[in-house]
């Protein structure tokens, strides 16, 4: 469990600097933005694998708000 959380946050931190470092303004938003497109991605292959979204709302919200701290943390550093 917990090094689902980490590879969440790294992946979103890593994807926020890639594009705060291309984009050069707003990286902090780029960064946000990062953070929930890899959500949707995460939502649309359990959906895809599963045919439902197999998470409690709960668990959502934390993923989502887990996925948009690590994409704007990493926008904000780079």
């Amino acid at each position: 469990s917990m090094g689902i959380v980490l590879v969440y946050i790294l992946s979103c931190f890593l994807g926020g600097m890639v594009a705060g470092k291309c984009v050069k303004t707003q990286k902090y938003l780029w960064g946000m933005a990062v953070g929930f497109a890899y959500f949707l991605l995460l939502i649309g292959v359990s959906w895809f694998v599963e045919k439902q979204i197999d998470m409690s709302v709960q668990h959502m919200i934390t993923t989502f708000c887990m996925c948009l701290a690590g994409g704007t943390l990493g926008g904000m550093i780079s």
